[in-house]
């Protein structure tokens, strides 16, 4: 490349760093659905872009394909489409070796709705001006675009990041959050803010596009996917990664079981210490160390999460699981769940 088409190239890319800045102003922060939808014969439907990145990892493309198929199977109709993109190549080898056959090549793509860029962790890329440009326009215009696993580092090299929250997989967050601190990385499954959505990767996907699931055709829906997938346990945006080789605490592990053991009939703080052999303060100490919060909040957060996750695959009815997590009323309910989640108990069903 020549210097003139460099600076050339850069320009461009200011123009379209300042346009997608306008367009945050305007219509990102109302983007909270993990897909942009259209409507097709009175039906809610999706079309979805799966960009390959050479090194990406072949589970996250096959848990998005497997879920999206079957829905469709399940559904009797085509709630989902898809394109598999290669950066320049039509065969993306992955991970583990195996070379997948892309259809389209991504400066055949002019315009979509929703764009995944899937990517492994092991391989970072160099910067690729076209890719950047092309997901910036496709941001301006309005699509959803994301990332699945190792993604999120070229995004943030991208600076399409910046004050936004992230979805990353544990085992990277600490190497994230220094080289990029204008990024909220967080350890959660999935995250959408303001028209990007991320997924931490692994198992998370598959949570990730039951998710998809569930935005399109209900909660119900949902659980049948699930049930054929022997899928018994569906987390969602809040939920942490389960980190086997990192355990927590001694102290805030202990309480946190306990804590899950009575939900139906919540203890106090107190109680629980007492329950540990320790003294209140200690307890208090702890959380505020090492979860950065009390351990009352964090109770709170656990059987909010119980409720949700109990209104998304139990036939219950929203009173029955608001005594389930310990709630003496409704509105007590309604209210604690709207702050935490921004939405109330009925939508999540």
């Amino acid at each position: 490349m020549s210097l003139s088409q460099y600076n050339a190239l850069e320009a461009a890319l200011d123009q379209d760093r300042d346009a997608v800045d306008r367009a945050a102003v305007n219509h990102g922060a109302a983007q909270h659905h993990l897909l942009k939808v259209k409507d097709v014969a009175g039906q809610p439907a999706a079309a979805i872009d799966l960009i390959l990145v050479p090194g990406f990892d072949l589970h996250d493309l096959s848990a998005l394909l497997d879920i999206f198929y079957l829905t469709n199977r399940i559904m009797t109709r085509t709630i989902f489409t898809w394109r598999v993109v290669g950066l320049q190549q039509m065969a993306v080898r992955a991970s583990g070796g195996l070379t997948v056959g892309a259809t389209y090549r991504l400066q055949e793509i002019a315009d979509c709705d929703n764009a995944l860029l899937l990517a492994g962790f092991d391989r970072p890329r160099p910067a690729d001006w076209f890719l950047e440009s092309w997901l910036r326009r496709q941001l301006f215009h309005g699509a959803h675009i994301g990332t699945v696993g190792g993604g999120a580092a070229l995004l943030a090299e991208m600076e399409l990041l910046q004050n936004r929250s992230c979805a990353v997989h544990w085992a990277y967050i600490d190497d994230y959050r220094a080289k990029h601190r204008r990024v909220d990385f967080r350890d959660h499954i999935y995250r959408v803010d303001q028209g990007i959505v991320s997924c931490s990767g692994g198992c998370g996907t598959t949570d990730l596009a039951l998710a998809c699931v569930r935005q399109l055709c209900g909660a119900e829906a949902m659980r049948r996917v699930a049930d054929q997938l022997n899928r018994c346990v569906i987390r969602d945006d809040h939920d942490s990664q389960s980190n086997v080789s990192e355990p927590r605490h001694s102290i805030t592990g202990q309480a946190a079981g306990i804590m899950r053991q009575h939900i139906e009939q919540p203890l106090s703080p107190a109680e629980i210490a007492v329950r540990m052999g320790i003294n209140l303060r200690r307890l208090q100490r702890a959380f505020r160390q090492h979860e950065k919060t009390t351990p009352t909040q964090f109770y709170m957060r656990e059987r909010l999460l119980r409720a949700r996750s109990m209104l998304r695959q139990s036939p219950a009815s929203i009173s029955e699981i608001a005594r389930a997590c310990g709630f003496a009323s409704i509105s007590d309910f309604a209210h604690n769940y709207q702050r935490m989640f921004g939405c109330r108990p009925s939508s999540d069903r």
